[in-house]
């Protein structure tokens, strides 16, 4: 009897487990039973005339791909683009893919389809980088240092430095990019093909270099301004200076140029001061002077020059023009030169950075 008792406990107990309700749960209402007060059951299911909220049935809307699964997905076409030699999509694809997750592993393959290209500037840094960012126990670091030995071969190098006489303050640019000062005369990587090498100086026209480097060429060019666009300082030459002699009229005309000389001069060092200000604040000391400060650079010192020049021309000029005045007859003018009459000869030019003037006589 006592093991038929336990077979019986057995059993009730797996029949439990097996239940999904207790024995004793309450059987859930009917849908359609009535409640007590003739209102509908709370837990009765919706009738099918019912409108459904679009809450609980409408389809939950795609989540965007994280950066991680756009870098995974644009990585393996561009691998795809790279195995049907399609070089230029595949080099899209994997700048795109390092757009959203900057691996080295990404880098690599970057640096090994701008190798295929022939962009050995690029590819070359991009490998080197490649190398300071992998551990030293990455399997993918020697192909990164062959990367490097290989394309470093290859990879040409132009050095640009100023002529002799060009000036400081020229602007150098290389395919439109402007050259750094602290880069002039020193070996830059660029890659094989055409390039554009232009200078720019206030004063001067624009001057254009075209240069096509070759694979493994080391180029070095000297540069320099092109002509000359302002002009000379007036000078004060009268038409009669080949004549022996000069009437007390030219003397007038020879000091009013003179005079004329020393306003321009005047007013071209007044610019060069106001021009030095901007100048100042532009090219902070100590300090390197931005583009801004080259231009104006260039321009205080083309003033400068201008200023000196017409003021010492025109400093001759007047008093060239005074000495003959008071040398001349005051009786006989417009006749011919007599004994004793004044004669003189002006010339005055003007060269970048320096100016001078001669006059030579006879009283």
């Amino acid at each position: 009897m006592t093991r038929s008792l336990r077979t019986s406990l057995v059993a009730v107990a797996a029949a439990a487990l097996l239940s999904p309700v207790a024995s004793s749960a309450q059987p859930a209402p009917s849908a359609s039973a009535p409640s007590p007060s003739g209102a509908p059951s709370a837990s009765a299911a919706p009738s099918a005339s019912a409108t459904p909220d679009p809450a609980l049935t409408a389809e939950p809307a795609p989540s965007a791909p994280t950066p991680t699964e756009e870098a995974a997905r644009t990585f393996r076409e561009g691998r795809d683009a790279f195995k049907s030699e399609d070089y230029a999509r595949a080099l899209t694809l994997f700048q795109q893919s390092f757009s959203f997750e900057a691996s080295a592993g990404t880098l690599l393959n970057i640096a090994l389809t701008e190798e295929k290209l022939g962009k050995t500037a690029s590819s070359l840094r991009h490998f080197e980088r490649v190398t300071e960012m992998l551990d030293p126990a990455d399997d993918r670091l020697p192909i990164a240092r062959e990367g490097v030995q290989r394309v470093d071969l290859r990879a040409p190098r132009l050095k640009i430095q100023r002529a002799a006489g060009a000036p400081p303050t020229m602007a150098i640019s290389i395919d439109d990019q402007p050259l750094a000062a602290n880069l002039v005369g020193t070996d830059q990587l660029f890659d094989p093909g055409p390039h554009i090498v232009t200078t720019r100086v206030y004063g001067f026209e624009e001057r254009r270099y075209d240069i096509t480097l070759a694979e493994g060429q080391r180029l070095s060019l000297a540069v320099e301004p092109g002509a000359r666009t302002l002009v000379a300082a007036p000078t004060a030459d009268p038409a009669s200076a080949a004549s022996p002699s000069i009437p007390r009229l030219g003397a007038f005309a020879l000091g009013g140029a003179g005079l004329a000389s020393l306003g321009v001069g005047l007013v071209t060092g007044i610019l060069a001061v106001s021009k030095n200000g901007e100048l100042t604040a532009a090219c902070p000391a100590p300090g390197p002077c931005d583009a801004r400060g080259q231009e104006l650079l260039g321009q205080t010192r083309t003033l400068a020059d201008v200023s000196t020049a017409t003021l010492i021309v025109g400093g001759v000029a007047a008093a060239a023009g005074a000495v003959l005045f008071f040398a001349l007859p005051t009786s006989g003018q417009g006749s011919a030169p007599t004994k004793g009459s004044a004669s003189v000869s002006l010339s005055a030019g003007l060269v970048p950075g320096a100016a001078a003037a001669t006059l030579t006589g006879r009283f």
